[in-house]
């Protein structure tokens, strides 16, 4: 039995119990809505996202030696296109994982929870670095390709590095604290700016 006000990470994996029971049918009625919206949202973003990938990709290859980008900005946007692929194509698979697979760890499902539900006790350090690398690329997009906005775009960058470092000082918290070498290090992802 889970309390209706709960919503944790380990709340959420309780639910997905075969033995699940809740006095509260309209939590219960909560739950249902919830995963039915979850796996609408997944089955829209696995439809969608190998057009959109390639769009990008293309917008990226045209346009990369036109805009004046240095070879570390280059590296790192195509590394941030690269990880926002895998992130996307792992978000899609998300209620899968969680919801629709018995033969998943409850372990495992318990990380994919944390690093991308939101729960009053996760992480969502997965969603972060998501949302993170698609503000890059769309900032990429919006300030050199569109705009061609030097200063917005060095404020993009700023703007990145700010939140890999928050979301890395996230990751490690757990794992005894982070490393503020790693920290400075991260604020040499494009190089001196």
């Amino acid at each position: 039995m889970v309390d209706s006000n709960s919503n944790g990470v380990d709340d959420f994996l309780s639910c997905l119990k075969p033995d699940f029971s809740s006095s509260d049918s309209a939590e219960v009625r909560r739950f249902n809505q919830y995963k039915e919206k979850f796996k609408f949202q997944s089955e829209r973003i696995n439809e969608i996202y190998p057009d959109t990938f390639n769009i990008v990709e293309e917008t990226y290859e045209l346009s990369k030696n036109h805009v004046g980008l240095s070879n570390i900005e280059k590296d790192v946007i195509l590394k941030a296109i690269e990880q926002f692929m895998g992130q996307i194509k792992m978000i899609a698979h998300l209620y899968e994982a969680i919801i629709d697979s018995s033969d998943v760890d409850d372990r495992i499902k318990k990380v994919h929870i944390d690093s991308s539900l939101n729960c009053n006790d996760s992480s969502r350090h997965y969603y972060r670095s998501t949302i993170s690398n698609l503000k890059l690329i769309t900032g990429y997009i919006d300030c050199l390709v569109i705009d061609s906005d030097l200063e917005k775009w060095n404020e993009t960058k700023l703007n990145h590095i700010a939140e890999e470092q928050d979301i890395f000082r996230l990751i490690t918290k757990d794992n005894g604290g982070y490393s503020e070498n790693v920290i400075s290090s991260i604020e040499l992802k494009f190089g001196r700016l």
